[in-house]
């Protein structure tokens, strides 16, 4: 099957390799498709737009899990996608990123807010 070779730059600047099948006036829904289980903002943003616009997407695929899934880490994800965290501010958003994920080591404080913002939305409630 044809497809088209792009590369995207993620908010944290890595550079990732995108390929692109398929037609785009076709118009059946696509199938999204995730290398790396921790690319966790655009993977729970994926698995968040199933649920929430469920024609939208044809399927998430996360491929990246291996032959064996450690609880630790699989429980890890679960109890951070399970739980409502409403911020009054952007800075108290960045601070529970960097509380929840210690091992991020971004240097740059724009780039911490970028993560917050690509994580968290702002509503009229909170």
């Amino acid at each position: 099957m044809p497809y088209i070779e792009r590369r995207v730059t993620s908010f944290d600047n890595l550079s990732l390799y995108v390929r692109d099948y398929g037609d785009p006036l076709d118009p059946r829904p696509p199938l999204f498709c995730l290398g790396g289980l921790t690319r966790n903002s655009k993977g729970i943003l994926g698995m968040g737009m199933a649920v929430a616009m469920p024609g939208a997407l044809a399927a998430v695929v996360m491929n990246d899990v291996g032959p064996k899934v450690e609880t630790g880490g699989l429980d890890f994800i679960i109890n951070y996608i399970k739980e409502d965290r409403p911020h009054d501010d952007w800075d108290s958003a960045v601070a529970t990123i960097k509380t929840m994920l210690p091992n991020l080591t971004f240097q740059d404080e724009g780039i911490w807010l970028k993560m917050a913002q690509n994580t968290f939305r702002e509503r009229d409630d909170g």
